[in-house]
């Protein structure tokens, strides 16, 4: 079905962004960090 597979697209979907902003946090700091010098 294509249910099924929507799904797991938006599993794949969801992983990606949860993965994506956890770690902005770290690139704001670093992006910073790099402005400065």
């Amino acid at each position: 079905t294509t249910s099924a597979e929507d799904a797991k697209d938006v599993i794949k979907f969801l992983d990606f962004l949860i993965e994506y902003l956890y770690d902005l946090p770290n690139k704001i700091e670093k992006y910073r960090e790099r402005r400065r010098k």
